[in-house]
């Protein structure tokens, strides 16, 4: 298993739009991509930010799935729409609960 998250924090009402309907555009891609189980975007209700889970079958397929959505990132300029930049992690289960 292989695990994504990436943390935004939109500047406003407007720019979190923004970053939504990117994130939709990249989790559509992404869920066609081999080896995806699941794609969801959340926002923390007392901070505000959004934040988005990938959770892949192996880390291969994660990579494999990246040059075919990539595009859709292109489509967005996030230093604009964000107050700080996105946090991106990636990496295996260490420890199941």
């Amino acid at each position: 298993m292989y695990v994504s998250i990436a943390i935004h924090h939109p500047k406003g009402a407007k720019e979190e739009v923004s970053v939504l309907s990117t994130m939709r555009k990249f989790g559509e891609a992404q869920r066609k991509s081999k080896g995806c189980i699941i794609i969801t975007a959340c926002k923390d209700d007392p901070t505000g930010c959004i934040f988005a889970v990938g959770i892949w079958d192996n880390k291969e397929n994660f990579f494999k799935a990246q040059v075919g959505t990539e595009k859709v990132l292109e489509e967005a300029n996030f230093e604009t729409l964000e107050d700080e930049a996105r946090k991106i992690y990636l990496g295996e289960p260490v420890v199941w609960v």
